[in-house]
């Protein structure tokens, strides 16, 4: 460890920091077992792709905040598991969340 600050001293480097799951003996399967990474897990093992994780998550902070304005989507909100054939409901929920985020 000694070396390495030494090292980024005269280099200007960054020394190399371990990740806190390694300093705490936390193996990468426990720690992806946590609330924070679950969807992480879920896009590597490919059954959900991150950018439907993002809306999901926006769509539950709108569901709780502004429900009116969801509530024609219903349906398909209901069904979160299985958006791939609400394409067209999914790109006005899109549309309609970029309008309420400019009004915050």
């Amino acid at each position: 460890m000694k070396k390495q600050e030494e090292f980024s001293q005269r280099t200007g480097a960054a020394p190399k920091v371990e990740s806190c799951s390694k300093r705490q003996g936390i193996s990468a399967e426990d720690s992806m077992a946590t609330p924070m990474n679950k969807r992480a897990k879920y896009d590597m093992e490919g059954s959900l792709d991150s950018s439907t994780a993002l809306l999901r998550h926006h769509m539950r902070i709108l569901l709780d905040q502004d429900k009116t304005a969801l509530q024609p989507h219903k349906a398909c909100l209901s069904d979160i598991t299985a958006l791939q054939p609400h394409k067209a409901c999914l790109s006005d929920i899109y549309n309609q969340l970029g309008n309420l985020l400019q009004n915050l």
